[in-house]
């Protein structure tokens, strides 16, 4: 190989030169397989991100289709049996939620959740995150329309109910609409995807679980939904 090299260089009188070219066309060879190095690295990195990805967004379609799979056997079939129901904890379905949920940029700072108060209840963790991520979408489309806002949920201790609260600082909720909001097919935003649906199944889980949700509101503040749980 040195030999080939040596016989196609310009003749410069002496070794040395050659030799210097050599060693010049070695550190090049050698700077240039370091470069292709690297960026064969970054691009590995890059499919490798890619893919991980990929599988986060179809595990979070997943559990999107499973919620429509919900709302849609709620219309039809009506307000939970309640035959599975187990113990569960609401920390847990909150962490799960938010894990999953398919937040676009900057959405998941918005959204400040104090598990501090944790508490049990007897119910099904699917139905409940139903619950929780129906609240996120349409607090997240209130914040997107009002370009304000943050959603905060805590969570209180009580004599007979343990409460989750939902609040977020987006658009509100008209005063005219605040009584429909658990009306089945009553939406607000219907040439924004929303059916009717969701609220008003969320309703139902709450009641098989023998507790309620409520809401209340003030149109260009905040909209809280109360979630009441029995004490285990």
């Amino acid at each position: 190989m040195t030999n080939n090299i040596l016989t196609t260089l310009p003749s410069y009188g002496n070794v040395k030169n050659k030799d210097e070219i050599i060693n010049t066309l070695a550190i090049l060879t050698s700077s240039i397989s370091h470069d292709l190095k690297n960026d064969l690295a970054t691009i590995k990195l890059c499919a490798e991100s890619a893919l991980i990805t990929i599988k986060k967004r179809a595990d979070k379609a997943n559990n999107f289709l499973d919620t429509m799979r919900l709302q849609i056997e709620s219309v039809v079939a009506g307000t939970p049996s309640g035959s599975d129901f187990k113990t569960c904890s609401i920390a847990n379905n909150i962490d799960e939620v938010l894990k999953q949920y398919p937040f676009q940029d900057n959405e998941r700072h918005l959204v400040i959740a104090n598990l501090t108060n944790d508490f049990e209840y007897i119910g099904d963790h699917i139905l409940t995150n139903h619950i929780l991520s129906n609240l996120i979408k349409n607090s997240l489309r209130a914040i997107k329309n009002a370009s304000k806002g943050e959603i905060i949920i805590s969570l209180k201790y009580g004599d007979k109910f343990n409460k989750l609260t939902f609040r977020d600082t987006g658009l509100g909720i008209p005063k005219d609409f605040l009584p429909k909001v658990f009306e089945l097919f009553a939406s607000q935003s219907t040439s924004q995807g929303g059916t009717g649906v969701g609220l008003a199944y969320c309703a139902q889980i709450m009641q098989s679980y023998g507790g309620k949700i409520s809401c209340e509101s003030t149109e260009g503040e905040y909209t809280e939904f109360a979630l009441e749980f029995p004490l285990v």
